[in-house]
């Protein structure tokens, strides 16, 4: 059985900006991956690629960009070292 689970854009994209259609799932899923005793992993370029997605909505002024801070603080994922 798998130890951990990586996390794609999409949902690193919905933990960081709450207004994202998809956050409360995303949320949801790494608990239930955590509750699993499953590891969210986040791996460096889809990490890059929802960064390129928040801004570009940012810069599109479809949403101000997020308070990474905050997100990072709501969010129970840690990177992985694998």
């Amino acid at each position: 059985m798998a130890e951990c689970v990586v996390l794609d854009a999409n949902v690193i994209v919905a933990l960081l900006y709450e207004q994202d259609a998809k956050h409360a799932d995303a949320r949801a899923l790494v608990e239930r991956i955590s509750t699993a005793g499953l590891e969210p992993q986040l791996v460096d370029f889809l990490v890059l690629e929802a960064l390129s997605v928040l801004g570009r909505r940012a810069a599109e002024r479809k949403t101000s960009p997020p308070d990474f801070n905050a997100a990072a603080g709501t969010a129970s994922v840690s990177p992985g070292s694998r």
